[in-house]
């Protein structure tokens, strides 16, 4: 009966497809040789990737996505009636071309390319610059077809994950590794939105290891491993957070049958001050943290961005319910918030800055361009540079100037080195990696810079931070309106505002949260001016776990 049923999962039960002979091969040997009994065939296939030309006749094959268009791969004839196009499927005795009908499917497991269409647009990378183009326009007609447009800005995997949804049967499982930008990123909103419509998305599980942050080879890319189950009534999803990725099959079986015995998920509640986390252990040491929420946010990245349960909870219920709720102390105090969005406006990105200025030591145009860490060690700051139009940019120069602004928000940040991710600059300004952003008076702004350089302030930048590679992440103005601020009384505008001019030099993120640690620093000692002006009393012990927490974290140290 056992080998019945490997047979049946081999022949028939099991689908693989890839556009690498040698990938194929590899996968069916090393499934023939986990298998005691005969098989004589497998579901296994290498799709036609690039261009074929027979005569006046050119055929773009896309690999696995050409079943965006079509359940069936056929089999092609040329005219001397030679294969040019059909799928191969392979077996580790033979290799068999012909057609291919998709089924549907229970579970469906892939780690999809991740190239994108930005930076170089490096779609299909492994064609020859001629073919990629033709191929990139093919799958732009089929995407824009199925109404998806602007997802290859997030690449293949994007476009992938689509697919699988299109070919997976109701209450089906589908398994991916993916950018970890797929939780926050705006060019993955319409994944997300797809997941959190049609999905209970069961696990998500996230590496903190530092400079191991990937779960696939060549590539040092944040990842995460996301489970789902194809129904609509979700429930709630565990955060399944490595401190130590697993080196072996036999570790991540360990970590995933401890993981099935977490109990209740309701008693790991993100949301709930009474919860608490489930430990992971492996020879007394704690190599993975669990928790659960209930995933009411198309934000998904604001439920994980920090490795350890404690930190999350505090972002989340801050930012979520207003309540500051502090590691070993509970809820201390609230703070009325609203959404960035709703009190300024967000200049020009550095692609649209970049497109129409030159730096000019003669031009008219004022800027605050780079950000050297070691230089930006203050909230107020001067311009540094000088812009001026290029050739035949002149109108539009002059309707960016319009949104310049002298509050900046960093555009992009590495948390390791960086010591302030806001600043205040003399006069307006335009920037290629800074936000310009603009409110309805100077003390609002003053106010928002003082905001954003407090640990509270930083927190609420992360919440819709877009992770890259650790603790490399991104602020893109979609995510940056939602940022959380204070909703400012007269009293508090003023007291921060008065703060920006009376900050002292910071240093770094990690070096800054161990002098706080130590009740030292000037970041420890601007969060306890905002915290006394918002009239909220703390104790120093509990306000000093928080930095440790904070000091230790490998999304901000890198390590």
């Amino acid at each position: 009966m056992l080998d019945d049923l490997h047979r049946y999962l081999i022949e028939d039960g099991l689908w693989g497809f890839d556009v690498l002979h040698h990938a194929v091969h590899l996968a069916a040997t090393t499934v023939s040789l986990l298998n005691t009994a005969a098989v004589t065939r497998s579901r296994l296939h290498v799709l036609p990737l690039g261009i074929s030309r027979s005569g006046s006749h050119v055929s773009v094959k896309l690999g696995s996505l050409d079943f965006l268009k079509s359940d069936t791969i056929p089999r092609l004839t040329e005219i001397g009636g030679g294969s040019t196009g059909g799928a191969l499927k392979m077996s580790v005795a033979e290799e068999e071309s012909g057609e291919v009908r998709l089924p549907r499917f229970h579970v469906c497991i892939m780690n999809p390319p991740f190239t994108r269409s930005v930076g170089g647009n490096l779609l299909f990378g492994s064609l020859p610059k001629s073919e990629r183009t033709i191929l990139q326009k093919e799958l732009s007609a089929v995407l824009s077809e199925k109404g998806w447009e602007g997802i290859g800005q997030a690449g293949l995997g994007a476009v992938f994950t689509l697919m699988a949804d299109e070919y997976l049967e109701k209450d089906g499982v589908l398994a991916l590794v993916l950018p970890r930008a797929v939780l926050s990123g705006v060019s993955w909103s319409k994944v997300r939105e797809m997941l959190l419509k049609n999905y209970h998305i069961k696990y998500i599980v996230t590496s903190y290891e530092g400079n191991n942050w990937n779960f696939s080879e060549n590539t040092d890319l944040s990842e995460v491993l996301i489970v789902a189950r194809k129904k609509k009534d979700a429930g709630y999803t565990l955060f399944v957070n490595l401190f130590e990725k697993p080196e072996k099959e036999l570790d991540a079986g360990y970590i995933a049958q401890t993981v099935l015995r977490a109990g209740d998920p309701a008693l790991l509640n993100i949301a709930n001050s009474n919860s608490a986390s489930f430990q992971v252990k492996k020879g007394g040491k704690t190599v993975a943290e669990v928790y659960s929420a209930k995933i009411d946010d198309p934000l998904i990245g604001a439920y994980n961005f920090f490795s350890k349960f404690e930190l999350n909870r505090t972002q989340h219920q801050l930012f979520r319910h207003g309540v500051l709720r502090l590691p070993t102390a509970g809820a201390v105090g609230s703070l009325p918030l609203k959404p960035l969005g709703e009190m300024v406006e967000i200049g020009p990105d550095r692609r649209q800055v970049e497109s129409a200025f030159a730096v000019s030591s003669n031009g008219s145009y004022d800027a605050f361009w780079g950000h050297e860490s070691e230089k930006v060690y203050e909230i107020t700051q001067k311009a540094n540079a000088k812009l001026a139009p290029k050739p035949g940019k002149g109108k539009q120069a002059v309707d960016l100037w319009r949104k310049s602004g002298r509050l900046l928000i960093a555009e992009r940040a590495w948390l390791t080195t960086y010591r302030s991710l806001a600043v205040f600059v003399d006069k307006p300004v335009l920037s290629n990696v800074w936000w310009p952003v603009t409110a309805e008076d100077e003390e609002t702004e003053k106010a928002l810079a003082a905001w954003f350089n407090t640990t509270f302030g930083i927190l609420s930048l992360l919440s819709v931070a877009e992770v890259t590679r650790g603790p490399w992440v991104g602020f893109k103005k979609e995510n940056l309106k939602r940022a959380p601020v204070p909703d400012f009384n007269p009293k508090l505008k003023t007291e921060l505002a008065a703060a920006v001019h009376t900050t002292t030099a910071f240093e770094s993120l990690p070096e800054e949260f161990a002098l706080a640690a130590k009740r030292e620093g000037a970041r420890r000692k601007l969060d306890e001016k905002v915290l006394q002006a918002f009239g909220i009393s703390v104790e120093e012990d509990a306000l000093t776990k928080l930095y440790e927490l904070l000091k230790e974290e490998p999304m901000i140290r890198g390590f």
